[in-house]
């Protein structure tokens, strides 16, 4: 057990502390409320990295990842789903503070007392996992590469044994093992490009970027990949060729 499975042990006692003060009634509404924000984020935010790969600039790399410009894919997905995260969330908080909904609620259930708070803390619990499950797989990503996170055996338990969210983030994380494959490989041969070439094609045929958004990229020259035109053309109907 290392420092990262002392800290996820921690806030996962914090959300479990958070709901046995709230009560069951309040902190359901709150965790009902943070899963249909996350699973709005994660549809709406292809709309928004779209954009962002259009009109913002791309980070250019140092060190071991100098030069590979398709994983400002990943950045800006990443950032976009925060961003619609962020947003959605504030509204839901605004929504349940002019309803007073929560209030209202909570005065007929105030018989309940310890059993109330006992079920608050369990689903305290659960959802502050969710949110380490997130916040894991987000500093998994390949542009982070932090060592005492990967090896976390906490880390890898979540990622990969909780039932559902590991079975829809499953082609992610597929994805990041490849992309690793592809980083030790091109510390071997350091060919840039061909290191950018096959990331492109890991990307498309994980649908971590569009054909439209990367063919977009690649005309108007902001993506510079000599080769890419015949990645492209693998995915130019919808479907891996």
């Amino acid at each position: 057990m290392n420092i990262i499975d002392i800290i996820i042990l921690l806030l996962l006692a914090m959300g479990a502390v958070v709901g046995f003060k709230n009560g069951v009634i309040k902190q359901t509404i709150s965790f009902v409320g943070f899963i249909v924000v996350v699973i709005l984020s994660f549809l709406l935010k292809g709309y928004v990295s779209s954009l962002m790969y259009q009109f913002l600039p791309f980070f250019s790399f140092g060190g071991a990842l100098k030069g590979v410009t398709v994983l400002n894919f990943v950045i800006y997905e990443v950032i976009a789903f925060l961003l619609v995260f962020s947003v959605l969330m504030a509204i839901f908080e605004a929504i349940l503070r002019i309803s007073g909904i929560v209030e209202k609620i909570l005065k007929y259930t105030i018989i309940l007392g310890i059993p109330s708070k006992l079920l608050g803390m369990i689903v305290g619990a659960i959802e502050g996992y969710i949110v380490l499950f997130i916040a894991l797989y987000c500093l998994s990503l390949p542009v982070f590469q932090i060592p005492l996170l990967n090896e976390s055996n906490l880390k890898n338990k979540i990622l990969n044994h909780t039932p559902v969210l590991s079975k829809v983030v499953g082609e992610s994380m597929k994805v990041f093992e490849e992309f690793a494959d592809l980083k030790d490989k091109y510390d071997e041969e350091t060919n840039v490009n061909e290191f950018n070439k096959e990331s492109l094609d890991l990307f498309l045929k994980y649908k971590i970027v569009s054909y439209d958004s990367a063919k977009k990229l690649i005309d108007n020259g902001k993506l510079k990949i000599d080769g890419a035109n015949s990645i492209l053309e693998k995915y130019e109907n919808g479907k891996e060729k």
